[in-house]
């Protein structure tokens, strides 16, 4: 009676610790603080117990503190990653994973001690194996948030900034030796590149970001540049009605943010120009018209 009443406070206790748990990592999102709290008042309490006598204390040789040390750090590191799982997704799902235990028990045995479990233990660790790829399969949160939670902490980051220092380089390179029409070739050829490097190896939310670094790189640092290049420039494509080249530079630059306002910024300029050019010529043609009848009425006048 009384081990069954401790194991229903032990189960109350932590499912309330759990569900608690998780409402304070909601609104404090740092783990490590919150597993740091947990740990500094479990020492206070065991501290409370030794000094009045409740548990006497442990007397530890060097060497079982050798062996204690390494375990207790690891098992400070299970409840860390424990308190990030919980920040990340359901609790419920949380403890479906570290149902998996057992198996991994199981498994670390074998390997490291070499003791081989019986055919019943395989067999009991079917249905918490297949219930716990049951469970990972159709929660989302986990497929979605811990796989990005990886990518971006491990992975994402250094590939963001490789490939900025990528592409400042050969940008720096083909805006001094190629025409813009050349550059933009190459530029919409790197981004397709990319789109499919993403496809192929990358996690579909990471292709705006390396998109994003790719464009800025090209087409942004260069911009004004890249369009205001003397012969071969946006005025310039205006001028000799290259409609390809045009189509390119408004797919490039529609898909960046206020990047048809440089276009367009170009296109007034060429405009105003050449409505300039026109208009003068028209005052051109109209003086000499003037000029002209003078000289040919002045005999008679």
């Amino acid at each position: 009676m009384q081990l069954g009443a401790m194991f229903a406070i032990w189960y109350i206790l932590n499912i309330y610790f759990n569900i608690f748990n998780k409402q304070v990592l909601k609104v404090y999102t740092f783990p490590a603080t919150v597993t740091a709290f947990h740990f500094g008042c479990g020492t206070l309490m065991i501290l409370i117990m030794w000094a009045s006598n409740l548990y006497h204390r442990p007397k530890l040789t060097r060497s079982q503190l050798a062996v204690i040390i390494p375990l207790a750090i690891v098992h400070t590191l299970g409840n860390l990653l424990t308190n990030v799982s919980i920040g990340r997704v359901n609790v419920s799902f949380t403890h479906t994973i570290k149902a998996m235990e057992p198996f991994f028990i199981v498994l670390f045995s074998v390997l490291f001690l070499g003791e081989w479990p019986t055919f019943w233990i395989v067999f009991s660790l079917i249905p918490v194996v297949g219930g716990v790829a049951l469970a990972s399969f159709t929660e989302a949160s986990f497929n979605c948030t811990i796989y990005n939670m990886c990518t971006q902490k491990f992975f994402e980051e250094d590939l963001l900034q490789d490939t900025s220092a990528y592409y400042s380089r050969k940008a720096s390179s083909w805006i001094e030796e190629d025409s813009c029409p050349e550059y933009m070739l190459k530029s919409e050829e790197c981004l397709r590149k990319e789109r499919e490097r993403v496809s192929h190896y990358l996690h579909s939310s990471s292709e705006t970001k390396l998109l994003e670094k790719v464009q800025h790189e090209l087409l942004v640092t260069y911009a004004n540049w890249l369009l205001e290049k003397e012969h071969s420039g946006c005025r310039a494509l205006l001028r000799d009605d290259k409609v390809e080249d045009l189509s390119r530079m408004y797919r490039l630059y529609c898909k960046i943010p206020r990047g048809l306002e440089l276009v367009a910024n170009v296109f007034k300029q060429h405009v105003t120009a050449e409505g300039t050019a026109l208009v003068q010529q028209a005052k051109d043609a109209v003086s000499n018209y003037v000029n002209f009848v003078v000289v040919l009425l002045h005999p008679i006048l």
